[in-house]
């Protein structure tokens, strides 16, 4: 959990570098490239795996996730204040929930219904519009658009 920590937080310095803003498009460069680096880092791989295990260290994986959820909540925080989203639900909770559905989307997608652009992108979009993006196809292109390293 320690090692993905740090894949995380290259990840997200990563993003910063390619979407300074530090917004929605900062956010879903850095699980895209998380992602991406699950398929091909066998820690990565085996953390995700981990996070799904019903008996895991629950103090690391608590540690982690709090991080992520606070990394998330100021993308939020600067999506919102720049009109890229409307949250309904307080700011806490819908990084929250930003952080489980991706980490989910990211784990289980892979595993129940192999790699597709296009269900990926629905997903992403559904998501997005749960969490109140006005254009959810704006933001994924943008993002989706940028070569992973």
């Amino acid at each position: 959990m320690d090692e993905f920590g740090e894949a995380f937080a290259v990840a997200v310095e990563e993003a910063r570098s390619v979407f300074p803003t530090g917004d929605l498009r900062t956010a879903l460069h850095a699980l895209r490239t998380i992602e991406v680096k699950a398929d091909s880092d066998p820690i990565v791989a085996a953390a995700f795996i981990l996070m799904l295990d019903p008996q895991p260290p629950v103090d690391e994986i608590h540690e982690n996730f709090g991080r992520w959820v606070e990394t998330f909540k100021v993308f939020l925080s600067n999506g919102e204040a720049s009109g890229q989203v409307n949250l309904e639900v307080p700011l806490e909770d819908a990084a929250e929930f930003l952080v489980i559905s991706l980490l989910g989307l990211t784990s289980l997608s892979h595993r129940t219904l192999g790699r597709s652009g296009v269900n990926d992108q629905m997903h992403l979009r559904l998501l997005f519009t749960g969490l109140g993006v006005p254009n959810t196809q704006e933001l994924i292109t943008d993002v989706l658009g940028v070569p992973q390293p």
